[in-house]
Protein backbone atom coordinates (compact mmCIF):
# COMPACT_ATOMS: atom_id res chain seq x y z
CA UNK A 1 0.00 0.00 0.00
CA UNK A 2 1.40 3.25 -0.78
CA UNK A 3 1.68 6.23 1.65
CA UNK A 4 -0.94 8.22 -0.14
CA UNK A 5 -3.70 5.25 -0.11
CA UNK A 6 -2.21 4.98 3.81
CA UNK A 7 -3.80 8.38 4.37
CA UNK A 8 -6.76 8.21 2.46
CA UNK A 9 -7.93 5.18 4.03
CA UNK A 10 -6.94 6.90 7.76
CA UNK A 11 -8.81 9.68 6.64
CA UNK A 12 -11.92 7.61 5.91
CA UNK A 13 -11.28 5.72 8.81
CA UNK A 14 -10.84 2.20 7.15
CA UNK A 15 -8.02 0.85 8.61
CA UNK A 16 -7.97 -1.22 11.78
CA UNK A 17 -8.72 0.41 15.17
CA UNK A 18 -5.07 0.04 15.96
CA UNK A 19 -4.13 3.07 13.81
CA UNK A 20 -7.22 5.32 15.04
CA UNK A 21 -4.17 7.68 17.33
CA UNK A 22 -1.75 7.00 14.45
CA UNK A 23 -1.37 10.30 13.58
CA UNK A 24 -2.18 13.65 14.36
CA UNK A 25 -3.69 16.77 12.40
CA UNK A 26 -2.94 19.62 12.22
CA UNK A 27 -5.52 21.14 14.23
CA UNK A 28 -4.44 18.85 17.32
CA UNK A 29 -1.22 20.19 16.82
CA UNK A 30 -1.56 24.26 17.18
CA UNK A 31 -4.41 25.26 19.39
CA UNK A 32 -4.88 28.45 17.17
CA UNK A 33 -5.92 28.61 13.75
CA UNK A 34 -2.53 28.68 11.08
CA UNK A 35 -3.25 28.89 7.51
CA UNK A 36 -2.11 25.16 7.28
CA UNK A 37 -5.44 24.28 9.60
CA UNK A 38 -7.47 23.03 6.74
CA UNK A 39 -8.85 19.35 7.10
CA UNK A 40 -7.07 16.78 5.91
CA UNK A 41 -4.34 17.89 6.46
CA UNK A 42 -1.12 16.36 8.74
CA UNK A 43 1.60 17.01 11.56
CA UNK A 44 5.13 15.86 10.19
CA UNK A 45 6.62 14.06 13.37
CA UNK A 46 9.79 15.48 15.07
CA UNK A 47 12.47 13.31 13.29
CA UNK A 48 16.10 12.85 14.37
CA UNK A 49 17.20 9.90 12.08
CA UNK A 50 17.42 8.76 8.48
CA UNK A 51 14.90 5.69 9.61
CA UNK A 52 12.52 8.25 11.22
CA UNK A 53 12.85 9.95 7.58
CA UNK A 54 11.51 7.09 5.91
CA UNK A 55 8.72 6.09 8.46
CA UNK A 56 5.22 6.15 7.12
CA UNK A 57 4.42 8.56 10.19
CA UNK A 58 6.99 10.80 8.30
CA UNK A 59 6.41 10.43 4.81
CA UNK A 60 2.22 9.90 4.76
CA UNK A 61 1.67 13.10 5.66
CA UNK A 62 4.43 14.74 3.47
CA UNK A 63 3.44 13.14 0.58
CA UNK A 64 -0.22 13.77 1.46
CA UNK A 65 0.67 17.20 2.03
CA UNK A 66 1.64 17.57 -2.06
CA UNK A 67 -1.26 15.45 -3.15
CA UNK A 68 -3.64 17.80 -5.09
CA UNK A 69 -7.49 18.15 -3.30
CA UNK A 70 -9.54 17.37 -5.92
CA UNK A 71 -7.57 13.54 -5.29
CA UNK A 72 -7.71 13.46 -1.28
CA UNK A 73 -11.37 14.34 -1.40
CA UNK A 74 -12.78 11.87 -3.76
CA UNK A 75 -14.63 8.77 -2.51
CA UNK A 76 -12.67 5.67 -1.24
CA UNK A 77 -13.93 3.89 -4.48
CA UNK A 78 -12.79 6.58 -6.85
CA UNK A 79 -9.41 6.95 -5.23
CA UNK A 80 -8.68 2.88 -5.37
CA UNK A 81 -8.71 3.32 -9.15
CA UNK A 82 -7.33 6.72 -9.29
CA UNK A 83 -3.94 5.81 -7.55
CA UNK A 84 -3.26 1.98 -8.72
CA UNK A 85 0.25 1.17 -7.59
Amino acid sequence: MSAVKFIHSYENNQLPPCFNQYLKSIQAVHKYTTGLATPKKFSLPKVNSSQGHCSLKFIGPKVWSETPDHIKFRSHFDFKHIHKS
